[in-house]
């Protein structure tokens, strides 16, 4: 069954449930690619039965495939779990910590960086992940030239590791003085929509301890503690719900 929206909200913030649904999708466990902002980050659960949250498909999303809607929905399929269109779910995150931000660290005055200027090591890092994706690919079918390929992985294996530093470097940084999150001030609803999967992948992983989902919201804790936030935030502060029917 799939329940519709209220009149005041948009088609793509549906949440698709129904065990005779659930059971026809197809998981994402073993991609090489990733598809989600929470996917295998460690930080998603089911608020019922405590089992990870994963990606599901309609159908088997090949290497070229691009476009195919993509969900979010428990491991363990228990019957009280929900599934939800993981780009809607994103999208909600994303507006969700950067309304906390600016209610909490108020500053008008820092210049506005866009996710374009923050992507640039994402970009790189991207670009690698789909270069080894391609060759793993290609590896049973180059046995002319089959140490190269092994040689071009070694390689590539080395580069994400170091680009994976430089990003992992803004974790030292204060959340509200963070180069990399700082457009998070500004962004706006439509920058959200095309936010690219690095980016959003980066502030899962920077911001958020981590998310519950239950049949119609869910609960985010941010990674925020008092130090950090000039005492704005304390316990109850780094807790969100959202009520993925009427306050989105």
């Amino acid at each position: 069954m799939i329940r519709k929206e209220p009149n005041n909200q948009k088609p793509e913030k549906e949440q698709i449930q129904g065990n005779s649904f659930k059971k026809r999708l197809i998981p994402l466990r073993y991609s090489p690619r990733f598809y989600t902002m929470l996917e295998k980050q460690g930080i998603a659960f089911c608020g019922y039965c405590g089992q990870r949250i994963m990606p599901y498909a309609r159908k088997f999303i090949g290497s070229s495939d691009t476009n195919i809607p993509v969900y979010y929905s428990c491991s363990a399929r228990c019957d009280q779990s929900g599934i939800f269109s993981s780009a809607f779910i994103d999208r909600a995150i994303i507006r969700a910590i950067s309304q906390r931000l600016k209610k909490n660290f108020p500053d008008d005055e820092l210049p506005y960086i866009t996710p374009l200027d923050i992507e640039d090591v994402a970009s790189r890092l991207k670009g690698l992940y789909e270069r080894k994706t391609t060759l793993s690919y290609q590896l049973p079918y180059v046995t002319s030239r089959l140490g190269d390929v092994v040689e071009e992985l070694k390689q590539l294996d080395a580069l994400i590791e170091k680009t994976r530093k430089e990003l992992e470097q803004f974790d030292t940084v204060r959340v509200d003085k963070n180069p990399y999150l700082r457009f998070l001030w500004y962004i706006t609803d439509d920058e959200i929509k095309t936010l690219g999967l690095f980016a959003r992948r980066e502030i899962a992983r920077s911001l958020i301890v981590n998310v519950r989902f239950f049949s119609d919201y869910i609960i985010l804790k941010l990674k925020m503690e008092a130090s950090e936030t000039k005492g704005k935030l304390g316990e109850r502060g780094r807790i969100i719900s959202l009520n993925l029917k009427y306050n989105i």
